[in-house]
């Protein structure tokens, strides 16, 4: 889709929404008259978002805050009445500190039934939060090691999985986001993600170890994937407009950034089986798998205000690119008794999309939030290189040098591409100050 199409409905919503935004009018002391909603009431002043953006007012500047079209849509002569009767009522209070305290009471009351009072005014202040969840996922590391496994000193060698755990573990995140110049907020994020899982593997094809035997190996496998650690990182701008919306205050804020991710994978397999002729075996492989990628983000935050609660979500596709790499140890026993290492180092490119919904309570400053957040991602490799060395049981040696190589369509992947996804839910506290 391009581009221009997806911009020209976001500009007539935004005009749409800052019209309609327009409901309150703040008359001043200095006889100014001031259009827009009022979003938040402090104790010394109120926020009022107006066509050009929030703007603070300190309570000692106002006259009168008329909520709602009455103001605007009375004539000249009884928008005149009106401002009158509220300066001769100021001029007749007896009590100067009873006035006040009367005017604070009587603002503290407009202001609940404000939209978007508390939980708005805290989104525009500086917010840190943390929160930590369990999480859900396919790594791509699985489906790495299945296609390494394959391309091993080249000889056939299928590992099929025959029972899967899906990997699940915890996740931890943390970030601030600040108001910066010109109604512009930065916002930064980290998370941890650590998953493990087991799998059964079937073991089919020539042997490994000793690649010169012509005989054929059956065999099964027990992989626990007891390491697979994801190291994230974000930072973006974003820019947010501001409207009214069923009785609450709507934002859609676009937002460009850039994130880097780091990955390591640890996994463990013991395989048991027959290898023709020479009779049982038993072979212990240990493999290991570290990625880093980083590249830029773009995407869009969509939150709602309504009193003390806030719903938000955001959306963002990313673009990254890194390298990673692969090795592998395999030591066994029995009919093929030997040791065998092999490592692969391919550049990749990581593609895809995130997104989240979040609802956070607010209790003054301090927010109580859940969020369900989404990502699905594509990983392209490409410029590959392969180191392979082993010692079979007879004492032959046999080494591969670096050389240059594609994983193909084998195993799990589909032509170098592999598949990746994870879920988590969070629960954490937000602080504003």
């Amino acid at each position: 889709m391009k581009s221009g199409t997806i911009l020209i409905p976001l500009v007539l919503i935004a005009m749409i929404w800052q019209s309609s935004a327009l409901a309150d009018t703040v008359i001043l002391k200095n006889g100014q008259e001031l259009d827009g909603t009022v979003i938040a009431a402090e104790e010394e002043a109120i926020i009022l978002d107006t066509a050009g953006g929030p703007l603070r007012i300190r309570k000692e500047q106002i006259l009168q805050v008329f909520v709602g079209d009455e103001y605007r849509n009375a004539s000249p002569e009884r928008q005149r009445q009106m401002v009158e009767a509220e300066e001769e009522k100021q001029t007749q209070s007896p009590d100067p500190e009873q006035d006040r305290t009367e005017d604070a009471e009587a603002t503290e009351n407009q202001s609940q039934d404000l939209p978007g009072n508390l939980a708005q005014l805290n989104n525009d202040r500086i917010v840190i939060w943390a929160g930590a969840g369990p999480a859900y996922g396919r790594v791509e590391s699985q489906q790495l090691l299945d296609e390494f496994r394959t391309r091993q000193l080249l000889p056939s060698s299928f590992l099929l999985p025959r029972y899967a755990k899906r990997p699940a573990g915890i996740e931890t995140t943390a970030g601030f986001q600040a108001p910066l110049l010109f109604n512009f907020r930065f916002g930064a994020r980290v998370s941890v993600e650590g998953l493990s899982a087991n799998r059964e593997l079937v073991e089919r094809g020539r042997d490994l170890v000793n690649p010169t035997a012509a005989q054929e190996k059956s065999g099964v496998g027990l992989e626990e994937l007891y390491q697979n650690e994801r190291k994230y990182a974000s930072a973006h701008i974003e820019y947010p407009f501001s409207g009214s919306l069923l009785n609450g205050a709507f934002q859609f804020a676009p937002l460009l950034g850039y994130a880097g991710q780091r990955q390591d994978s640890r996994t463990q397999t013991l395989f048991t089986g027959i290898l023709l002729p020479f009779g049982r075996y038993t072979a212990l492989e240990q493999m290991q798998m570290d990625s880093v990628d980083e590249g830029p983000l773009a995407g869009l935050r969509l939150t709602y205000f309504r009193g003390p609660i806030e719903i938000s979500s955001l959306i963002y596709v990313f673009h990254r690119e890194g390298f990673f790499r692969l090795t592998s140890t395999r030591l066994a026993s029995g009919g093929n008794a030997g040791l065998a290492f092999q490592e692969a180092r391919m550049e990749h490119i990581r593609e895809g999309v995130y997104g989240d919904l979040s609802a956070t309570y607010w209790i003054g400053q301090i927010g109580l939030f859940l969020t369900l957040a989404h990502q699905r991602s594509n990983m392209t490799d490409y410029n590959g290189n392969f180191y392979s060395s082993g010692t079979n049981n007879t004492g032959t040696s046999a080494t591969t040098e670096f050389q240059t190589f594609l994983f193909s369509s084998l195993a799990a992947m589909d032509s170098g591409d592999t598949r990746a996804s994870s879920e988590s839910l969070q629960f954490g506290v937000r602080f504003a100050f």
